[in-house]
């Protein structure tokens, strides 16, 4: 008897030393679930270029004459107006020349044409008549007859009559034109400089309009339709700026797995360079709420506290924008942990910060 109350107090004793280590309570940003009506949108940032933008290039060898208006960066031409003017005075010198010789060669051959094709005589005599050597050649006489064109070929009219027009031709490309309102960027060349063919003068842009090139994700491509407008938001010059879809390209970025969208903007402040961005609103989603992509697990599933402990819970993703995700599946009032969690706190005790 004795020995076994000496037992049953041994292990009362050795009950007393087991002490119970509690569980450390881990703190997290937390937010409260409050679901309702959300609009995905497609964020649309790009720089603004202009739509028409030719480079000033000489095609002929000369020295630049002044114009009256100075060619330098910033300066504003019409559509039609000078820009550039070569001296062509020798070339011009030289067209006189050839067609002064062209049409002593077409007096020679005129009584052969009168005695030889008297229907084709007047036609003639009226284009040799109408020729100013000051001026371009008019256009030559209709042919009607084999036999006169192989006359007036072995007199050399025809190939006469066609380099002339080359050089007349040459001629023009002395004077370069703007070839629609807008205003020279990177001038290169100033009044007294000899310029030779392929030597590039400047640059040349539309004032009109411009354009912005964006990207988008092929999910988000869908939601945009030709012709649609909306606002853009130009900070450089603190406004809004309407914007309408125009064109997307075809080929999809292998690395950023985006797709070029352009857009044409018009305003009267807007310069090339400039930045600006929007936000279009697409679709809408019931019951749902906004979130960053970063708290959605590779499962779709989120970290939540319930009864003091985190715990998961699936959630359907319905649209993605470019940091954030529009989920459905929580109910309003959960608590939604905000801050990324380790997988190995699932099943610890937490609360709220």
């Amino acid at each position: 008897m004795v020995a076994l109350v000496l037992v049953f107090l041994q292990c009362n004793s050795k009950e007393e030393k087991v002490t119970t280590i509690p569980q450390a309570v881990k703190e997290f940003q937390t937010q409260k679930v409050a679901s309702e009506m959300v609009r995905s949108t497609v964020n649309l940032t790009g720089r603004v270029i202009p739509t028409q933008q030719v480079n000033i290039v000489a095609e002929v060898q000369g020295v630049i004459k002044s114009t009256g208006q100075n060619f330098e960066d910033g300066e504003r031409y019409r559509k039609g107006q000078l820009i550039i003017d070569i001296d062509d005075i020798e070339l011009r010198y030289n067209l006189r020349s050839q067609r002064s010789q062209f049409v002593n060669k077409l007096v020679k051959v005129m009584s052969d044409i009168e005695l030889d094709y008297p229907d084709e005589f007047n036609n003639w005599k009226h284009f040799l008549s109408s020729i100013n050597v000051e001026k371009s050649l008019p256009s030559l006489p209709s042919q009607t007859s084999d036999q006169l064109r192989f006359f007036l070929s072995g007199r050399s009219i025809f190939d006469t009559y066609y380099n002339i027009k080359s050089q007349e031709e040459r001629l023009s490309k002395y004077r370069l034109y703007a070839p629609f309102d807008g205003v020279v960027t990177q001038a290169s060349a100033d009044v007294g400089d000899l310029v030779s063919p392929g030597a590039r003068l400047g640059e040349f842009i539309s004032t009109e309009s411009y354009e912005v090139v964006t990207a988008v994700s092929p999910s988000d491509l869908s939601a945009l339709q030709l012709g649609q407008e909306f606002q853009l938001y130009a900070s450089s010059v603190d406004k809004n700026v309407p914007a309408k879809f125009k064109q997307n390209g075809e080929n999809l970025n292998a690395t950023t797995q985006s797709i070029n969208v352009y857009l044409s903007v018009r305003d009267k402040q807007l310069k090339s360079g400039m930045y600006v961005e929007g936000a279009l609103a697409t679709s809408a989603f019931e019951k749902a709420i906004r979130v960053p992509k970063k708290l959605i697990s590779r499962d779709n599933k989120v970290y939540l506290i319930k009864e003091e402990t985190v715990v998961t819970k699936p959630v359907t993703v319905v649209a993605v924008e470019e940091n954030m995700a529009i989920i459905q599946g929580l109910d309003d009032g959960e608590v939604l942990i905000i801050e990324q969690v380790k997988p190995s706190q699932f099943g610890t005790k937490a609360k709220a910060k």
